[in-house]
């Protein structure tokens, strides 16, 4: 159980840290207008980026190994939530200060997460129907309508749309791959629509994710991911996976969870992340320079 923990403490450095990097690259690229994937390419051409996404590949590993550890949902999300912070407090280290309430926020955050580690019980094994996973691929769908919706818009609304759609993104991955059952011959998961759920989920939830960092300061718009990423797959878990709590810890649980979300929701106020002391090389292929790239507070 320990390792399985350590996994997810590992997963939130690794996401959080990418945050930023990916925000680096994102400022550096030309502003994209709609869900175009050719973003991708040109974000692929940033280093800062690309060093990103081998920091979220690297922690949605070492994720999927704590939740085939037999983690619970809620707590592996919960901890995975935690990346906000960690974002913050880099963000404080390149020299943007943090008021004292944002300090409150990651401690309460922090706080929070011990009391969810505490309060996990013993995993029930439960196997969905193979009808469930096409159900999640299907849903991704969705998922990119709304982040259509949030492209068209501007300010606190787009920052909203974005980081739900993103979070719902990432929640669907999560979801899969608590739920996935690995067979003996493993080549074999390439038939799996657990699979393509998890590839579809995720895909989706970066694409959105990338063109919210252009439009949006990242802690804000990590806020509302982290936010859906944790409530929706924490709910799903306990009600249909067989998550559980250790007996008499419900309300400890619920206390864990409400503080780490409102330590969540306290950094979305953080106003915009000075990025630029590191984005020297700013529009050098011809994007837009950060400065003029609409931000919301």
């Amino acid at each position: 159980m320990i390792f399985g923990l350590l996994c997810a403490v590992l997963a939130s450095v690794c996401y959080g840290s990418a945050s930023v990097l990916q925000a680096v690259g994102a400022r550096r690229t030309t502003t994209s207008a709609n869900l175009d994937p050719r973003l991708f390419i040109r974000l692929l051409g940033q280093l800062p980026y690309v060093i990103g996404i081998g920091l979220d590949v690297i922690g949605f590993v070492v994720s999927v190994v704590a939740l085939q550890l037999h983690q619970p949902l809620f707590v592996v999300q919960a901890i995975v939530a935690g990346n906000v912070g960690v974002t913050a407090a880099i963000v404080a280290f390149m020299g943007t200060p943090l008021r004292r309430a944002e300090w409150l926020a990651i401690s309460g955050l922090g706080l929070g997460l011990v009391l969810l580690a505490l309060s996990a019980g013993a995993e029930k094994d439960v196997v969905l129907a193979t009808v469930w996973y096409w159900v999640m691929l299907a849903a991704a769908v969705p998922v990119g309508l709304i982040g259509a919706v949030g492209l068209r818009l501007t300010g606190a609304p787009a920052a909203v749309l974005l980081g739900t759609a993103a979070g719902l993104g990432f929640g669907i991955t999560a979801i899969a791959s608590r739920s996935l059952v690995v067979p003996d011959q493993w080549w074999r998961l390439i038939y799996s629509p657990a699979l393509w759920a998890i590839a579809a989920g995720g895909g989706i939830a970066m694409l959105i994710f990338g063109l919210a960092l252009q439009r949006v300061p990242v802690t804000t718009v990590m806020a509302f991911v982290v936010i859906t990423e944790t409530i929706v797959p924490s709910a799903i878990g306990v009600a249909w996976l067989g998550d559980t709590f250790r007996s008499g810890f419900v309300a400890v649980a619920l206390i864990g969870l409400t503080l780490a979300l409102l330590g969540a929701a306290l950094l979305a106020r953080f106003g915009e992340v000075d990025l630029e002391k590191i984005s020297v090389g700013a529009g050098r292929d011809g994007g837009d320079d950060p400065r003029q790239i609409e931000a919301t507070g």
